[in-house]
């Protein structure tokens, strides 16, 4: 298999949680931020009643592509799901 084409990809979710859920979920998620796939970056922070995610891929091939459209899928269920099973 060849090289294949690589792009930058960064998508960006923000989510309106409430400051008080939004600060909680930014530090529960912490930790998959440092145990990112290989070639993906994740960061999350709060602002204001927003919890906002970012994932960039700088090189992701097209491979890569079904990691990142995992790791979204993952981010928003875990946004929806622990809020509403808290309160």
């Amino acid at each position: 298999m060849g090289g294949g084409i690589r792009v930058g990809i960064a998508v960006t979710i923000r989510v309106h949680l409430g400051r008080r859920v939004a600060e909680a979920l930014s530090v529960a998620l912490r930790p998959d931020d440092v145990s990112s796939p290989r070639g993906f970056r994740l960061v999350n922070r709060v602002e204001g009643d927003y919890l906002v995610y970012e994932v960039t891929c700088p090189t992701c091939s097209t491979e890569d592509l079904l990691t990142l459209a995992s790791i979204v899928s993952e981010l928003l269920l875990l946004m929806y799901s622990i809020p509403r099973a808290l309160g």
